[in-house]
């Protein structure tokens, strides 16, 4: 999952998801910022997700992300 040109592997995190498995599973392989800023997370669960990261956007890749 991409979220603000960040990749996310959530696979461990799934089960314990507040709003459910199912709503990580709709984003899986998509760019979820839209999705993930209209939900309004916390500041924690931003902090949270930090132990999920596995990697960073090329900057050549964050325009096409963006389509």
């Amino acid at each position: 999952m991409i979220i603000h040109n960040h990749v996310y592997d959530v696979t461990k995190f799934s089960e314990e998801h507040p709003g459910g498995e199912e709503v990580l599973k709709e984003q899986h392989g998509k760019d979820a910022s839209d999705a993930f800023e209209d939900v309004g997370h916390s500041f924690d669960a931003r902090e949270q997700m930090k132990a999920f990261e596995i990697a960073e956007l090329h900057p050549d890749d964050h325009k096409k992300n963006a389509r």
